[in-house]
């Protein structure tokens, strides 16, 4: 999950300041309509995301049939059905002193319900929902993350909250899926008021230096389209270089996808 405005020599300085120019209105009613709380919500076919949330470069996003891994495309995605992961948690926290990755909980609902509530706080497509959002997909999300780092079958696959060093506001979230053997194929998004600063690229290099120390995995890369240049620029920030282009077609639908492929050299 790319974020097209975060690139690398982001404003750092100024990272624990959302961009007040793009500040929603905390007043805003949620979309959706549940009633925050209620225990009674009943999950339907309807709340669930259909075939991998798939999010590009300039900040689009759209939703595609499932299938399996070839639902990787265009820009990052988040990963289709049946994601399942097997190389456990990580020795927490991650940190470089200026954001923090951690584990979901269950209290990240109610600030993924705040995105939802306020006009253009899911643009871009950086957490696997789309408008109109009820509580109960929110739950189901952090959730499915969860079950993700207990390696049960998830929709998304397993996820990391992207907090400032300081607070434990989500600000952006790095998801984690298996690519060909031996291969972690990583996605990431920032919430569009904290873009800008360097998030994903900071992110990105965070969970690659851990993912390339586990065993059984030899590779981390990122799938980006040809025409995103500002998601290119964070993947170079972040350690990753260009190795060769990947053409995908999504069996479902017949769309074809040439990637641009970006491989994790960690420092020496």
């Amino acid at each position: 999950m790319s974020d097209a405005h975060d690139q690398p020599g982001g404003a750092d300085d100024d990272f624990a300041k959302p961009d007040s120019a793009t500040s929603k209105d905390d007043t805003q009613s949620k979309s959706g309509g549940d009633d925050p709380g209620n225990d009674n919500d009943v999950m339907t076919d309807d709340d669930l995301p259909s075939g991998g949330w798939i999010l590009n470069g300039s900040g689009e996003s759209a939703l595609r049939s499932p299938a399996g891994r070839s639902a990787i495309g265009r820009g990052l995605a988040w990963f289709s059905v049946d994601v399942r992961w097997d190389h456990g948690e990580p020795d927490l926290p991650l940190s470089d002193g200026v954001i923090t990755l951690r584990l979901p909980v269950v209290e990240d609902t109610t600030a993924i319900i705040g995105y939802a509530t306020r006009p253009g706080d899911l643009d871009g497509g950086w957490l696997p929902l789309r408008p109109p959002v009820s509580d109960t997909t929110v739950r189901w999300v952090v959730e499915d993350w969860l079950a993700g780092w207990a390696g049960r079958r998830s929709h998304n696959g397993p996820a990391l909250v992207v907090s400032p060093a300081a607070t434990p506001e989500m600000v952006g979230t790095i998801g984690f899926g298996p690519g060909d053997p031996g291969v972690v194929e990583m996605i990431y998004g920032v919430a569009p008021r904290w873009r800008g600063r360097g998030v994903a690229r900071r992110a990105a290099r965070l969970s690659a230096d851990w993912l390339v120390g586990l065993p059984g995995v030899d590779q981390v890369e990122l799938r980006i389209g040809q025409q995103h240049l500002e998601s290119q620029r964070a993947a170079g920030g972040a350690g990753f270089v260009l190795v060769d282009k990947v053409r995908e077609v999504v069996e479902a639908t017949g769309q074809a996808y040439t990637d641009l492929r970006f491989v994790y050299l960690p420092r020496a």
